[in-house]
């Protein structure tokens, strides 16, 4: 193989490995767009064991009218706006739904934010578990795996921190660490305990990762 073909193989993999390793680029989430047909990530991430029932744009605060402006300007601009997904999970196994609701929230731009509920009833009336990643830290996500090999569904999350020996500000004497670089990532799981979703475990990854991550099936990071 000679010098000419062994670069064009490096431009090649350099444009696969990011769909490989499941990234998500800083101009993929500048473009990104909130739908009503599509799960909010749903351009980067298939989201397994969820049966998806409804997909709703989403501002906090706003009237359905703002919405529609909202939408008109978004067609031009980034989109601020974020996504309620709501969809069926059977968590322990026992042929019974529960309601997964994830909502997405805009604050400024490409970042967004992330809280979940599960409920008990298809009318999300009866809650029985509240998970609120983005307190835990940048960018979160999830997914619902059965990581134990138990036969029943985890929740599972994830969410950028901060590294500690980088600075977040210029003019530090520590090393500057942009907003959208990789991150070590807050990783909880939790599990349908008792009628209820209950924190399982959580740890730190011993490695940094790229925004909004999630592992491959079965796989959960170190």
């Amino acid at each position: 193989m000679n010098k000419k073909q062994l670069i064009v193989i490096s431009i090649i993999l350099s444009y696969l490995f990011p769909v490989l390793a499941h990234a998500v680029t800083y101009d993929d989430i500048l473009v990104h767009k909130a739908s009503d047909s599509r799960p909010f990530l749903g351009d980067h991430y298939e989201y397994k064991n969820i049966k998806w029932i409804s997909h709703k744009p989403y501002f906090e605060g706003a009237t359905d009218e703002q919405m529609k402006e909202m939408e008109q300007e978004m067609l031009e601009a980034v989109d601020e706006r974020g996504q309620i997904d709501v969809g069926s999970v059977d968590f322990d196994g026992n042929g019974e739904n529960e309601y997964l609701k994830a909502r997405w929230t805009g604050y400024g731009g490409p970042a967004k934010g992330l809280i979940i509920e599960v409920y008990q009833d298809k009318e999300l009336k009866n809650q029985i578990g509240f998970v609120n990643p983005q307190r835990k830290g940048y960018h979160p996500n999830f997914k619902v795996e059965d990581v134990d090999k138990d036969g029943s569904l985890e929740l599972i999350t994830f969410a950028g921190v901060p590294d500690p020996n980088m600075s977040s500000m210029y003019g530090d004497v520590k090393p500057f660490e942009p907003r959208f670089a990789d991150r070590f990532l807050n990783v909880s799981i939790y599990k349908f305990t008792n009628g209820t979703l209950e924190l399982s475990r959580q740890y730190l990854t011993k490695d940094k990762y790229e925004p909004h991550y999630i592992p491959d099936e079965g796989v959960l990071s170190k």
